[in-house]
């Protein structure tokens, strides 16, 4: 379970969810729930040490940091757009899953041998769900 010592507001809902799938393993639980404990767990053991700081060993801090830069406009669109929808039709939930792909896409921008801009891969997937 998650160690109630090293705090975060999540610590009894993520013991409760733990309790629940007791008898299940890595490879019988669902499958975003351990995806979700694992990036959890790491969390956690980045607060229980003094030699892991995150700064200093997130090898890829430089370029997740370029990539926020140049997605702040168009998260701001995207922002904009969803902020006008409060029973989303068919048509715009099919948009959601869309941008969603974006990530996917960002994702792949961070790879050294992927030479696609990554303003100009979010902002086709923008223009084409506007």
């Amino acid at each position: 379970g998650i160690n109630a010592e090293y705090g975060g507001d999540d610590v009894v809902i993520w013991n409760k969810a733990i309790k629940e799938l007791e008898h299940n393993t890595w490879f019988s639980a669902p499958w975003l729930f351990i995806e979700c404990y694992m990036y959890r767990y790491l969390h956690e053991v980045f607060q229980t040490t003094s030699t892991l700081t995150y700064p200093a060993f997130d090898i890829f801090r430089d370029e997740k940091c370029k990539g926020l830069q140049d997605s702040l406009g168009n998260m701001s669109k995207i922002a904009d757009l969803l902020s006008h929808i409060s029973c989303p039709s068919v048509s715009e939930i099919e948009q959601f899953v869309k941008l969603s792909l974006w990530g996917n896409k960002t994702d792949l921008s961070l790879l050294k041998h992927f030479n696609l801009e990554l303003a100009d891969v979010q902002n086709t997937a923008v223009d084409k769900n506007n």
